[in-house]
């Protein structure tokens, strides 16, 4: 049965009244004193005074609202708590995965029959790996670990001799790419970074028809050995704030702007001065790129690098 506040309210009316009324008996009082008192007090000295005691006053009164209020009604009503964040939306893994710092997934192989690409997570991948190849700088990790020989010759870096100074590493889907770091261990000297355009299904072929954008393009490169070549590419050229669909896919991306903007690899191309020795290089020892996967097959292979945590598994 409900409780009846009539009575109590009609209590808190009276005490507040009552309170009220000795408020105003009690200013008058130490008004009347205050003027007797010794001439030794100043005028704020008196005003104080009253003040300080009205306003112990004012909070024995409000002390019982407070002890009133809480023993016929139960409590000050509770302030409401805020509402809490919402948490950011999952994450659709069907349709791209953001990636920072990711290495290229594969290169060339070595042992005959050549195969024209290895992956990083290949079971022959360890065996075609060898000393100064293109698949250096898929490795992961490194047989060779080259930290200790900055400006020094290392198996695990690429090197261009007289007769390739290009060298290409290819990604398992498409990609856009927002930017790219090349670790020049020694004799720096990149001339040209060019986009391989996304063909399904990935082969790494490097024919004229599927090279893209040009995204450093230079004679000479005053990158010091061991330091890295940092490549911005402009948003335009990368595609990477356009909105993949659902409707697309790796072997057709969608819309038509993602399609044009998709990479399956990069070529690179370095500057050999004529007459250096065979080991003059340049040396690579590592490319990694920012950006994004496409309807990527495989999201494990992006753990290690992924700008976001995963998103929910989709459902079919």
């Amino acid at each position: 049965m409900a409780r009846s506040f009539a009575g109590p309210l009609a209590i808190l009316l009276v005490l507040f009244f009552s309170a009220e009324l000795s408020k105003a008996a009690r200013l008058t009082t130490i008004l009347d004193d205050s003027s007797e008192a010794s001439n030794d007090l100043t005028a704020a000295d008196s005003i104080d005074s009253v003040l300080e005691t009205v306003s112990d006053t004012a909070e024995a009164t409000n002390d019982i609202v407070r002890r009133f209020l809480d023993t016929a009604v139960g409590a000050y009503p509770p302030s409401p708590a805020p509402p809490s964040p919402q948490p950011p939306a999952p994450l659709d893994d069907s349709l791209y995965i953001d990636f920072v710092d990711m290495p290229a997934q594969g290169a060339k192989g070595t042992e005959k029959p050549i195969k024209q690409l290895v992956w990083f997570d290949d079971p022959d991948f360890y065996s075609q790996l060898k000393g100064y190849k293109p698949l250096q700088l898929v490795a992961r990790p490194k047989r060779a670990n080259c930290t200790e020989k900055q400006c020094q010759k290392c198996l695990g870096a690429w090197k261009a001799s007289e007769k390739q100074d290009t060298v290409n590493v290819f990604f398992r889907d498409p990609v856009q790419i927002s930017k790219i770091y090349i670790k020049q261990l020694l004799n720096p000297g990149i001339a040209t970074v060019q986009f391989l355009k996304w063909k399904a299904p990935q082969e790494g072929a490097t024919p004229p028809r599927l090279r893209g954008a040009v995204v450093l393009n230079q004679t000479s490169d005053s990158t010091q050995c061991g330091d890295w070549l940092t490549i911005d590419v402009p948003s335009d050229v990368s595609g990477i704030y356009l909105t993949p669909t659902k409707r697309g896919s790796a072997e057709k991306p969608k819309p038509i702007g993602v399609a044009k903007t998709a990479v399956g690899g990069i070529r690179v191309t370095v500057i050999r001065p004529a007459g250096v020795d065979a080991d003059y290089g340049p040396w690579i020892e590592d490319i990694h790129f920012d950006g994004r996967a496409l309807y990527p097959a495989d999201p494990s292979i992006y753990t290690n690098y992924r700008l976001y945590a995963p998103g929910p598994t989709p459902s079919h």
